[in-house]
């Protein structure tokens, strides 16, 4: 099926495919293209000349005058193209008022250039009027990019702090969901680092019956976003103290509208949560590294579970910070600590590399740095974690609010297996110096990311400044 300029990129990046691989696809064309052509023929078939061919097709026909109404939208969009961020917000607002030159490629096209313009000149009221202007005045145009249009538009409504607009964009988001899941999951999850609880819930709730009947979601996406949903769901309840004695009943039935629920499973899950359920444990309950031994992986991975919800509890209650941003930094610490222990963040010869000694027909294995395990199963160690940042912030589809969870929430992590007693205070502060130079590198990903200061903001205040602050009492 061929894909449009203004469809959603079926790599799944949630941008739209001109904005994405639609270059890259272009460009591979053409090089089967090319390899095509210079291909061996019979010799009673003469080679195309391409150069004349393609001249005499951008030529207009004598009988084919070229249409009056794209040569104006081509000279609207050059107009366009020519201006500053002044002129172009300008010119916009006219095309407004000259319907036959506003679809839905123009309209896409100048927003998503005077978006970026506009976050970089915390210009967030104008463009949201730009937007409303566009909604109201030609709704049909409108829809066609919605998906897109609201995605900024919480954006603009996060940054700039008008918090009161986001609940009825993020139920109009929310109706989209169904044909628009990758853009749903990214906005979501940034709306779960700003602690955005009640418009997630119920985003969540008007999303899942279109999610669950969707034909273009696979079954295991269905399955994470009622895991997300359920875990919304004990949040809101927990923070609007709903779950008092009768908590797994009344639990139960709000987790039990989007999966069966096991009530013994929820009750452990909610004694972790809230702290009622006390366990001393050891560090040797979470060794993941005998691979070969099925039954203690399931169990210690199963402890890494119940140990981070009762991390997810402690953020909230001890350090304040909200339920959703905690869940996010929980799942990957989570993540990353299973991936090391299987092996999967190790050094591994790069493509590049492999090329190069297949080149110089070398002899020699490739190079690898000595390895050296983890002080601790449960810390975190440069390497291993800069692999693991890596592959959230892949330039297909990065997901930095993962990754800035992440790295923000690590030194409440640590923090906190201190006051289980599973490391001490040498061991937390090891780990947190070992960070350095990561967090370094952090930061100048984050200022050249203009499009919320949040993150850098974040990761100076709770990384940085706690390094810092630890170097300065030695």
């Amino acid at each position: 099926m061929k894909v449009g300029r203004n469809d959603p990129c079926p790599c799944g990046s949630g941008k739209k495919y001109k904005k994405c691989c639609m270059e890259n696809d272009e460009e591979a064309a053409r090089l089967v293209s090319k390899v095509h052509d210079n291909a061996p023929r019979p010799a009673d078939t003469p080679k195309p000349n391409l150069e004349k061919s393609l001249s005499e097709l951008s030529k207009p026909r004598d009988d084919e005058p070229l249409d009056p109404h794209m040569e104006a939208l081509n000279a609207r969009w050059e107009a366009f193209e020519g201006l500053d961020y002044e002129g172009q917000t300008a010119l916009f607002a006219q095309t407004l008022d000259e319907e036959e030159l506003m679809d839905d490629q123009m309209a896409f096209d100048m927003l998503d250039a005077i978006h970026v313009h506009s976050m970089k000149h915390g210009d967030h009221d104008r463009f949201e009027a730009l937007l409303e202007a566009l909604h109201g005045r030609m709704p049909e145009v409108y829809a066609h990019s919605a998906t897109y249009y609201l995605d900024w538009r919480i954006t603009h409504a996060l940054v700039s702090g008008r918090i009161e607009a986001i609940p009825a964009l993020v139920g109009a988001l929310a109706e989209t969901a169904g044909r628009d899941i990758d853009i749903f999951n990214a906005v979501t999850e940034r709306l779960a680092y700003h602690g955005q609880l009640s418009p997630l819930d119920d985003a969540f709730r008007i999303a899942w019956p279109m999610v669950k009947e969707s034909s273009e979601i696979v079954y295991w996406g269905v399955d994470e976003f009622a895991e997300r949903a359920g875990f919304y769901e004990i949040f809101d309840a927990l923070e609007h103290g709903e779950a008092g004695d009768d908590a797994v009943t009344v639990l139960e039935s709000r987790v039990g509208a989007y999966q069966e629920v096991d009530p013994k499973k929820l009750a452990r899950f909610i004694g972790y949560l809230t702290g009622h359920t006390k366990q001393q444990w050891t560090a040797e309950e979470f060794d993941l590294s005998d691979q070969n031994d099925a039954d203690a992986k399931d169990r210690h991975g199963e402890n890494l579970f119940h140990l981070g919800i009762e991390f997810l509890g402690y953020l909230r209650r001890e350090e304040g910070v909200p339920y959703p941003k905690g869940e996010l930094a929980r799942q990957q610490i989570q993540s990353y600590l299973l991936q090391r222990h299987a092996g999967k963040l190790e050094w591994r010869e790069s493509p590049l590399e492999a090329a190069m000694r297949s080149g110089k027909k070398s002899k020699h294995p490739p190079r690898k740095p000595p390895h050296s395990p983890p002080d601790h199963p449960l810390c975190p160690d440069p390497d291993t974690l800069d692999r693991f940042l890596g592959g959230l912030l892949n330039f297909i589809f990065p997901q930095r609010y993962k990754a800035a969870a992440l790295m923000e929430l690590m030194p409440a992590w640590l923090r906190f297996l201190e006051s289980r007693q599973l490391i001490n205070a040498r061991q937390r502060e090891k780990s947190l110096q070992s960070l350095r130079e990561l967090a370094s590198q952090l930061l100048k990903v984050w200022e050249a990311y203009r499009d919320d200061p949040a993150l850098k903001e974040g990761l100076q205040d709770s990384v940085i400044a706690v390094i810092q602050n630890d170097s300065a009492h030695k």
